[in-house]
């Protein structure tokens, strides 16, 4: 049978129509899944300045909020792992940078998104960023990361999990002290 004309253009400009309807979805999946990992990494640069500092002023955690450079963010992190006292963050400087740095963003076509499919996105960036922060944080802590433990640890899912986890590096003299099979296990037996 024989296409016309007409046909042949519906045809193709529903394919087109599609691809770019995928193009456009992996475009907001990735950035559903960044805009997760920069809330993970303000979260955990916080956290860590609460553990460091007792309490962290509201002025400077507005600051850290408008940080949303991923590398910016685990640089700020190195600096509060490093710092003894507030003022050696240098918090302005990284904010005056990210407001020079940072190209403005494309937020109509993120919310164009579902709010459960970002709410999802969002989440696996903030498991993402945990576990990699909980990484790095047991290579500034005891110099290098086993691949089992590395591997242990990208296993654990739960942002509540990896908090723990967080806080348990940062207070443990050793690996052993972690309890890192038990983590393991508590995420299998909930995950």
């Amino acid at each position: 049978m024989t296409q016309t004309m007409a046909e042949r253009l519906i045809e193709q400009g529903i394919k087109q129509g599609i691809e770019q309807g995928i193009e456009q979805g992996i475009k907001a999946i990735e950035q559903g899944i960044e805009q997760g990992e920069t809330q993970a990494k303000q979260e955990v640069v916080l956290k860590l300045l609460r553990f460091r500092f007792d309490s962290v002023p509201e002025p400077v955690a507005n600051a850290i909020r408008l940080i949303r450079s991923p590398s910016r963010l685990d640089l700020l992190f190195e600096r509060v792992l490093a710092a003894q006292t507030l003022d050696e963050i240098d918090l302005q400087n990284h904010v005056r940078a990210e407001t020079r740095d940072e190209p403005p963003s494309d937020r109509e076509e993120v919310e164009a998104m579902t709010q459960t499919m970002a709410e999802r996105l969002i989440e696996q960036g903030i498991e993402r960023a945990k576990q990699e922060v909980v990484l790095k944080l047991l290579r500034f802590r005891f110099d290098s990361v086993p691949e089992p433990v590395a591997n242990a640890i990208r296993l654990i899912r739960s942002p509540s999990r990896l908090d723990l986890l967080f806080e348990r590096v940062l207070a443990a003299q050793t690996l052993d002290e972690i309890d890192l099979q038990n983590h393991v296990r508590a995420e299998t037996r909930d995950g």
